[in-house]
């Protein structure tokens, strides 16, 4: 029982607050606006921090891979296994949703729309550069602050001996960052109860219900993806041999990923079971940690189905194939790139808002989501590397 309180704390106190902002926001209105401002100065907290903490963990961290020769080398070969699995996993769950719609499509008008959405060829053109340094300073323009990042870290690693104070003022200044975000979050279980009880005051039942069917289609995606997709890819990679072994040895990562909820917990036992079922131990310890951090199969799947729900709320169109080529596109860009950043809370779900246009205070709604799919997307997470990790051990023979 104490390790099960260990591992769930937290989700069990957010899921808490949440439920009892919920109940008040929906039984006792004339306490809202009391609330909101402190669901209000918590968001804010979090915003200030964003774009810090995007810049020196991505920098560091790449910085960190680059002098370990691990960014071409490892990441060249997962890298035909990591765009196919992501392709695949982002169009089942887009089918998903338009099979089994998670909102009704007015149910958010009242949702205010920070500017219009844009097509593929837009938000290509104007997302992935700025005109000016400060705007680098904006949350709403994270790629271009994450492309700086990772330009960065790569000068700075390949300054040498020159560029080693800079290199420890980044990992440096990361930590005390980070350690600002951990003591925020701390009381996140209050934060976003006072925000949801203003939710809940303003869409009642019809959030409940989308929520529902959110957790309908992430667990039924876990089910299509962790029995048939991944398995049926190590079978067209690997052979019979590698069919089987993927069922005889992937119950352990698997129960471990459900206990703990944690990719990282979970990764001594994910390269235990990538080196059973047949990859390179050189393969298995690299592929395994940096797909921890970049690659996130069941990110992916979750990121869609925020997208969706963010757009529906938004009252977006999504009837052209056009606009399923963003939403794959941006839930890749959103899970993978933005999901790299170590603890980056909120990041996600604060870049799927700033792409789309919608006001970022809808970060409080994704962010109830996410913890709803914790389970099946960190099971994904986990299962998604351990395919790759043994794939690229028949392909480099």
């Amino acid at each position: 029982m104490r390790n099960f309180w260990y591992h769930y704390k937290s989700t069990i106190l957010l899921l808490t607050g949440v439920i009892l902002g919920g109940v008040m926001g929906m039984c006792c209105p004339g306490i809202v606006p009391w609330l909101k401002p402190m669901g209000d100065i918590f968001l804010n907290l979090m915003f200030v921090l964003i774009v810090p903490m995007v810049f020196l963990s991505m920098a560091t961290s790449i910085c960190t891979l680059h002098q370990e020769k691990m960014v071409g080398s490892v990441l060249g070969k997962a890298l035909i296994g990591f765009v196919l699995l992501a392709v695949v996993t982002s169009a089942l769950s887009l089918l998903a949703c338009r099979l089994y719609t998670p909102m009704d499509a007015d149910a958010g008008s009242w949702l205010a729309i920070g500017r219009q959405p844009q097509d593929i060829g837009t938000l290509i053109t104007g997302a992935l550069t700025v005109s000016d340094f400060w705007m680098l300073l904006d949350k709403q323009h994270l790629l271009p602050l994450i492309i700086m990042a990772v330009l960065t870290g790569v000068a700075v690693s390949r300054s040498g001996d020159k560029g080693q104070p800079v290199a420890q003022w980044l990992a440096s200044a990361n930590d005390v960052v980070m350690q600002m975000v951990k003591m925020i979050m701390m009381v996140a279980p209050i934060g976003l109860g006072c925000y949801f009880a203003h939710v809940m005051s303003q869409m009642g039942t019809q959030l409940i219900s989308g929520y529902a069917r959110i957790m309908a289609l992430g667990f039924g995606m876990l089910a299509v993806l962790y029995i048939l997709i991944n398995p049926l890819y190590i079978l067209i990679r690997c052979g019979k041999s590698g069919f089987v072994a993927y069922w005889r040895y992937i119950l352990n990562p698997t129960i471990m990923a459900v206990a703990t909820c944690s990719s990282s917990a979970t990764m001594p036992f994910s390269i235990e079971a990538a080196k059973r079922m047949g990859a390179e131990e050189r393969i298995a310890n690299s592929v395994i940690p940096l797909g921890t951090n970049i690659f996130k199969q069941g990110s992916i799947m979750t990121c869609t189905l925020k997208i969706v729900f963010t757009m529906l709320l938004a009252g977006m169109s999504m009837a052209s194939p056009l606009s399923w080529v963003s939403i794959m596109c941006l839930a890749v860009l959103a899970a993978c790139v933005v999901s790299a950043v170590p603890s980056g809370a909120m990041t996600g779900e604060l870049f799927i808002c700033a792409m789309l246009g919608v006001d970022p205070k809808m970060v409080g709604i994704l962010v109830v989501m996410a913890t709803l799919l914790d389970i099946p997307g960190t099971l994904m997470n986990v299962v998604g590397n351990i395919t790759v990790a043994t794939t690229i051990k028949v392909q480099t023979k």
